[in-house]
């Protein structure tokens, strides 16, 4: 069993960015989707076996090397015939940010690493309902672009509805369900999260498989490992 995690960084603009993003689609991209398939990853921040299970499935035993833990663990999970199962769990990260270098790193890391060690392992089925969950993320910035090509009242009024839904999701998933406050002074930097942050996101599962992590530039191999490029340290 796992739980879902509420980012808690507000302090700098890039750190909030990346708590708004989570906060605003951790809740709405999970759960919906347990009602379409079994989980096939874990969040790993939080989780929970049965200490028979967790040697039954081999423990951590050859995870050496591997980036891909929470995806492996959730594997074991389903190949010995049990369900991995999500909870109502919420526990707050606190990831700080302060710079668009960390920022954009975190960020493309997050999406080429599921995207090397996760995507060619689902079936095909469980792979279109990734994508058709995470499809409608792109509606806002989509509905913006028409409104200033078209510059129509229709356009502007689609948008502005998209974003007033975004908003009162957003505020009623964390009144509901987060438990926790996004600071007012940091509401405006949502419209960067509706609007911009998702074709980021698309940009980063279209981009190259370097990623940098742990003061390292790793190249992301597809089987849970990964080859250094260019030791920082």
């Amino acid at each position: 069993v796992f739980g879902l995690a509420c980012y808690t960084s507000w302090a700098d603009p890039w750190s909030s960015l990346m708590s708004g993003f989570v906060n605003a689609n951790a809740l709405l991209s999970y759960i919906p989707l347990c009602y379409l398939t079994e989980p096939y990853t874990i969040t790993g921040h939080c989780f929970a076996l049965r200490r028979a299970t967790f040697n039954a499935i081999g423990g951590l035993g050859g995870m050496a090397g591997r980036l891909d833990d929470d995806h492996e663990l959730a594997r074991r999970v389903r190949q010995a015939g049990l369900r991995n199962e999500q909870t109502p769990l919420v526990y707050d990260v606190d990831n700080p940010l302060d710079t668009w270098q960390a920022y954009n790193g975190q960020l493309k890391r997050w999406f080429v690493f599921p995207r090397q060690m996760m995507l060619p392992q689902l079936t095909p089925r469980e792979q279109a309902i990734s994508f058709l969950g995470s499809a409608g993320n792109l509606l806002p910035g989509l509905l913006a672009a028409l409104a200033l090509t078209k510059r129509s009242r229709p356009a502007w009024a689609a948008l502005v509805a998209s974003l007033a839904l975004f908003a009162a999701s957003y505020a009623w998933c964390e009144a509901c369900y987060l438990g926790r406050r996004t600071p007012w002074r940091r509401w405006p930097l949502l419209l960067v999260v509706a609007l911009v942050t998702p074709w980021h996101v698309l940009s980063a599962l279209f981009s190259d498989d370097v990623v940098e992590w742990r003061g390292q530039r790793l190249r992301v191999q597809r089987g849970g490992y990964a080859q250094i490029v260019n030791d920082k340290a």
